[in-house]
Protein backbone atom coordinates (compact mmCIF):
# COMPACT_ATOMS: atom_id res chain seq x y z
CA UNK A 1 0.00 0.00 0.00
CA UNK A 2 1.23 3.37 -0.90
CA UNK A 3 3.04 5.22 2.50
CA UNK A 4 0.16 8.05 1.50
CA UNK A 5 -3.17 5.55 2.33
CA UNK A 6 -2.88 5.34 6.23
CA UNK A 7 -3.01 9.41 6.59
CA UNK A 8 -5.60 9.60 3.93
CA UNK A 9 -7.72 6.99 4.99
CA UNK A 10 -7.43 7.60 8.98
CA UNK A 11 -8.34 11.58 8.15
CA UNK A 12 -11.42 10.56 5.67
CA UNK A 13 -13.07 8.31 8.98
CA UNK A 14 -12.22 11.23 11.05
CA UNK A 15 -13.63 13.72 9.09
CA UNK A 16 -16.80 11.25 8.60
CA UNK A 17 -17.17 10.37 12.21
CA UNK A 18 -17.24 14.03 13.25
CA UNK A 19 -19.98 15.29 10.67
CA UNK A 20 -22.01 12.13 11.30
CA UNK A 21 -22.05 13.19 14.49
CA UNK A 22 -22.68 16.57 14.57
CA UNK A 23 -25.73 15.92 12.00
CA UNK A 24 -26.83 12.75 14.69
CA UNK A 25 -26.74 15.80 17.57
CA UNK A 26 -27.23 19.19 15.36
CA UNK A 27 -30.28 19.88 17.68
CA UNK A 28 -27.42 19.79 20.83
CA UNK A 29 -29.29 21.80 23.71
CA UNK A 30 -27.99 25.61 24.03
CA UNK A 31 -26.61 26.08 28.19
CA UNK A 32 -28.60 29.64 27.45
CA UNK A 33 -32.20 27.86 26.88
CA UNK A 34 -34.57 28.17 29.68
CA UNK A 35 -34.98 24.77 32.15
CA UNK A 36 -38.32 23.63 30.57
CA UNK A 37 -36.65 23.76 27.31
CA UNK A 38 -33.48 22.04 28.47
CA UNK A 39 -35.74 19.73 30.60
CA UNK A 40 -38.24 19.05 27.21
CA UNK A 41 -35.04 17.89 25.08
CA UNK A 42 -33.92 15.15 27.64
CA UNK A 43 -37.24 13.30 27.10
CA UNK A 44 -36.78 12.87 23.57
CA UNK A 45 -34.92 10.34 21.35
CA UNK A 46 -32.54 12.85 19.97
CA UNK A 47 -30.73 12.78 23.98
CA UNK A 48 -30.64 9.12 23.40
CA UNK A 49 -28.68 9.66 20.04
CA UNK A 50 -26.40 12.25 22.21
CA UNK A 51 -25.16 9.77 24.74
CA UNK A 52 -24.32 7.59 22.04
CA UNK A 53 -22.41 9.97 20.20
CA UNK A 54 -20.57 11.40 23.04
CA UNK A 55 -19.86 7.52 24.23
CA UNK A 56 -18.86 6.11 20.85
CA UNK A 57 -18.30 7.94 18.04
CA UNK A 58 -16.33 10.35 19.28
CA UNK A 59 -14.08 8.20 21.06
CA UNK A 60 -13.32 6.46 17.58
CA UNK A 61 -13.42 9.75 15.73
CA UNK A 62 -10.25 11.03 18.17
CA UNK A 63 -8.72 7.61 17.94
CA UNK A 64 -9.24 8.09 14.15
CA UNK A 65 -7.01 11.72 14.31
CA UNK A 66 -4.51 10.40 16.26
CA UNK A 67 -3.97 7.74 14.04
CA UNK A 68 -3.84 10.66 10.96
CA UNK A 69 -2.14 13.10 13.20
CA UNK A 70 0.76 10.12 13.31
CA UNK A 71 0.79 9.20 9.94
CA UNK A 72 0.55 12.57 8.36
CA UNK A 73 3.41 13.99 10.28
CA UNK A 74 5.31 10.39 8.96
CA UNK A 75 4.38 11.37 5.63
CA UNK A 76 5.70 15.40 5.69
CA UNK A 77 9.08 14.27 7.13
CA UNK A 78 9.49 11.63 4.72
CA UNK A 79 9.10 14.10 1.54
CA UNK A 80 11.14 16.79 3.30
CA UNK A 81 14.02 14.85 4.10
CA UNK A 82 14.43 16.81 7.35
CA UNK A 83 12.51 17.77 10.31
CA UNK A 84 11.75 21.21 12.03
CA UNK A 85 11.19 19.61 15.63
CA UNK A 86 9.71 22.92 16.66
CA UNK A 87 6.97 22.93 14.28
CA UNK A 88 6.57 19.24 14.27
CA UNK A 89 6.49 19.07 18.08
CA UNK A 90 4.07 22.11 17.78
CA UNK A 91 1.68 20.00 15.15
CA UNK A 92 1.66 16.80 17.81
CA UNK A 93 1.18 18.61 21.14
CA UNK A 94 -1.78 20.55 19.51
CA UNK A 95 -3.36 17.59 17.47
CA UNK A 96 -3.21 16.10 21.07
CA UNK A 97 -4.61 18.97 22.97
CA UNK A 98 -7.41 19.45 20.06
CA UNK A 99 -8.55 15.43 20.88
CA UNK A 100 -8.42 16.03 24.92
CA UNK A 101 -10.72 18.75 24.22
CA UNK A 102 -13.14 17.04 22.54
CA UNK A 103 -12.96 14.03 24.77
CA UNK A 104 -13.91 16.71 27.81
CA UNK A 105 -16.38 17.94 25.76
CA UNK A 106 -18.18 15.02 24.82
CA UNK A 107 -17.69 13.94 28.51
CA UNK A 108 -19.42 17.12 29.83
CA UNK A 109 -21.94 16.25 27.74
CA UNK A 110 -22.65 12.85 28.18
CA UNK A 111 -22.64 14.01 32.77
CA UNK A 112 -25.36 16.46 31.46
CA UNK A 113 -27.33 13.39 29.68
CA UNK A 114 -26.94 11.34 33.00
CA UNK A 115 -28.33 13.59 35.08
CA UNK A 116 -31.36 15.23 33.10
CA UNK A 117 -32.33 12.16 31.11
CA UNK A 118 -35.66 11.49 32.12
CA UNK A 119 -36.20 14.27 34.05
CA UNK A 120 -38.38 17.35 34.48
CA UNK A 121 -37.46 18.68 37.67
CA UNK A 122 -36.34 22.29 37.03
CA UNK A 123 -33.76 21.89 39.98
CA UNK A 124 -32.06 19.48 38.10
CA UNK A 125 -31.97 21.53 35.27
CA UNK A 126 -30.38 24.55 37.13
CA UNK A 127 -28.24 21.92 38.82
CA UNK A 128 -26.93 20.75 35.19
CA UNK A 129 -26.80 24.14 33.20
CA UNK A 130 -22.85 24.58 34.72
CA UNK A 131 -21.77 21.04 32.85
CA UNK A 132 -23.79 22.05 29.47
CA UNK A 133 -21.89 25.40 29.86
CA UNK A 134 -18.53 23.80 30.37
CA UNK A 135 -19.17 21.11 27.30
CA UNK A 136 -19.98 23.74 25.35
CA UNK A 137 -17.15 26.09 25.87
CA UNK A 138 -14.44 22.89 26.15
CA UNK A 139 -15.90 22.66 22.61
CA UNK A 140 -16.47 25.88 20.74
CA UNK A 141 -13.56 28.30 21.93
CA UNK A 142 -10.44 25.98 23.67
CA UNK A 143 -10.62 22.87 21.03
CA UNK A 144 -10.50 25.39 18.12
CA UNK A 145 -7.59 27.39 18.91
CA UNK A 146 -5.73 23.75 19.43
CA UNK A 147 -7.44 22.92 15.73
CA UNK A 148 -6.29 26.46 14.54
CA UNK A 149 -2.33 25.84 15.87
CA UNK A 150 -2.24 22.01 14.56
CA UNK A 151 -3.65 23.90 11.02
CA UNK A 152 -1.61 26.31 10.89
CA UNK A 153 2.16 24.34 11.99
CA UNK A 154 1.02 21.31 9.87
CA UNK A 155 0.22 23.46 6.68
CA UNK A 156 3.85 24.88 6.88
CA UNK A 157 5.28 21.92 7.34
CA UNK A 158 3.37 20.10 4.30
CA UNK A 159 3.78 23.28 2.27
CA UNK A 160 7.63 23.18 2.78
CA UNK A 161 7.87 19.65 2.14
CA UNK A 162 6.00 20.55 -1.12
CA UNK A 163 3.00 18.09 -0.19
CA UNK A 164 0.32 20.63 -0.21
CA UNK A 165 -0.31 23.17 -3.17
CA UNK A 166 0.40 27.11 -2.88
CA UNK A 167 -3.51 28.37 -3.22
CA UNK A 168 -4.35 25.06 -1.17
CA UNK A 169 -1.65 26.34 2.05
CA UNK A 170 -3.37 29.69 1.99
CA UNK A 171 -6.77 28.63 2.16
CA UNK A 172 -5.31 27.32 5.58
CA UNK A 173 -3.86 29.63 6.91
CA UNK A 174 -6.97 31.86 6.81
CA UNK A 175 -9.09 28.81 7.98
CA UNK A 176 -6.80 28.49 11.21
CA UNK A 177 -6.69 32.54 11.63
CA UNK A 178 -10.28 31.99 12.20
CA UNK A 179 -9.98 29.18 14.09
CA UNK A 180 -7.57 30.74 16.90
CA UNK A 181 -9.44 34.22 17.33
CA UNK A 182 -12.51 34.22 16.43
CA UNK A 183 -15.29 35.64 19.33
CA UNK A 184 -18.43 33.63 17.97
CA UNK A 185 -19.85 30.87 19.88
CA UNK A 186 -21.44 29.58 16.44
CA UNK A 187 -21.31 25.94 16.77
CA UNK A 188 -21.22 25.71 13.02
CA UNK A 189 -17.72 26.57 13.30
CA UNK A 190 -16.48 23.28 14.40
CA UNK A 191 -17.29 21.31 11.01
CA UNK A 192 -14.40 23.65 9.93
CA UNK A 193 -11.46 21.23 11.09
CA UNK A 194 -12.82 17.80 10.07
CA UNK A 195 -13.99 19.36 6.98
CA UNK A 196 -10.01 20.96 6.21
CA UNK A 197 -9.31 17.38 7.88
CA UNK A 198 -11.48 15.43 4.80
CA UNK A 199 -9.70 17.92 2.38
CA UNK A 200 -6.12 17.04 3.15
CA UNK A 201 -6.77 13.40 2.98
CA UNK A 202 -7.91 13.72 -0.54
CA UNK A 203 -4.75 16.21 -1.17
CA UNK A 204 -2.59 13.86 0.25
CA UNK A 205 -4.18 10.95 -2.11
CA UNK A 206 -4.27 13.26 -5.31
CA UNK A 207 -1.44 15.48 -5.01
CA UNK A 208 1.52 13.22 -3.21
CA UNK A 209 1.77 10.43 -5.71
CA UNK A 210 2.50 13.47 -8.54
CA UNK A 211 5.05 14.96 -6.11
CA UNK A 212 6.48 11.67 -6.27
CA UNK A 213 6.76 10.74 -9.78
CA UNK A 214 8.17 14.71 -10.61
CA UNK A 215 10.65 13.81 -7.79
CA UNK A 216 11.68 10.86 -9.40
CA UNK A 217 11.81 11.63 -12.83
Amino acid sequence: MPRGHPAAAAGLVFSALYLASYLAVRGLPDPAWSNQRISSYYTTDQADRLRIVALYAVPFAGIAFLWFLAAFRDQVARLAGNVNTTLATVQMLSGAVYVTMQFCAAAALASAHMALAGSERTADVAGARPILFLGNTILIVFALRAAGVFMAAGTTRALRAGMFPKWFAMVSYVLAIVLMFTADSVRGLVLIFPLWIGIVSAVILLHRPRLLAERTA
